[in-house]
C-alpha cells in the first residue's frame, strides 16, 4: 500500500492546479452520468466537546476513474488556539475488483485543493472564461488560500477581491496576503 503524507500530496499537488480543475470537471461529468455511489455521510460526535466532530464519507467513482473509498475528517474547532489546523483528514482508496486498499494519503490538502478546482471550474462556466470584474471570498482559511493560489496560477484576471471573514482581524491579514502578492 502506498502512503502519501502531506508533504508528498503538496509536492504531487504544485504546479498541476489546471490538471487538478480538468480531474474535477471530469469527475463531475462521470458523477452526472451516474458512475458514482455517495452514500449518507456518517458523524461521529463527543457529548463532552459537541463543537467536535469526526466524519466519514465514503464513495466510489467509476467511469474512468473506478476506485472507492473512504475519507474520514476530523474537525476540532479549539485546535487553531492549540498552534494546529481545525481539520485534518486521511483517504483511503480500495481496489475496486479486490476490496484491497492500495493507497493512504493525506487529504486536508486533497480536500482544499479538489473544493478550490470546484470554486475555480464553476467560476470560469458562469464566467465563460477566466475574468471577472470583482472576485469575492467569503471566509478565509485555508481552503480560501486554495482557491486565491488556483486562481493566480491559472492566470485569472481581475480588477479586484472582497473579502469576508467572521473574523476581521483573519480578513484583514488574508487581504494583507493577496496584496503581497501582488494582487
Amino acid at each position: 500500500m502506498g502512503i502519501l503524507t502531506g508533504a508528498d500530496v503538496l509536492n504531487r499537488l504544485e504546479g498541476r492546479r489546471e490538471e487538478c480543475v480538468d480531474v474535477v470537471r471530469r469527475a463531475y461529468l462521470c458523477h452526472a452520468a451516474g458512475h458514482s455511489v455517495n452514500p449518507e455521510s456518517a458523524f461521529l460526535r463527543f457529548p463532552e466537546r459537541p463543537e467536535a466532530r469526526i466524519i466519514s464519507l465514503p464513495a466510489y467513482l467509476g467511469g474512468e476513474f473506478e476506485v472507492a473509498g473512504i475519507k474520514w475528517v476530523a474537525s476540532f474547532p479549539g485546535n487553531p488556539s492549540r498552534g494546529i489546523p481545525r481539520a485534518s483528514a486521511i483517504l483511503l482508496l480500495n481496489d475496486t475488483e479486490t476490496g484491497y486498499p492500495f493507497a493512504a494519503l493525506e487529504a486536508s490538502l486533497i480536500s482544499a485543493s479538489r473544493t478550490a478546482a470546484s470554486a475555480v471550474l464553476a467560476a470560469e462556466l458562469l464566467t465563460g472564461g477566466r475574468r471577472a470584474a470583482r472576485i469575492g471570498i467569503i471566509g478565509t482559511g485555508l481552503i480560501a488560500g486554495h482557491v486565491w493560489r488556483f486562481l493566480r496560477d491559472l492566470r485569472w484576471e481581475t480588477d479586484g477581491f472582497t473579502v469576508f471573514d467572521l473574523r476581521r482581524d483573519h480578513a484583514e491579514r488574508f487581504a494583507d496576503s493577496l496584496a503581497a502578492d501582488g494582487t
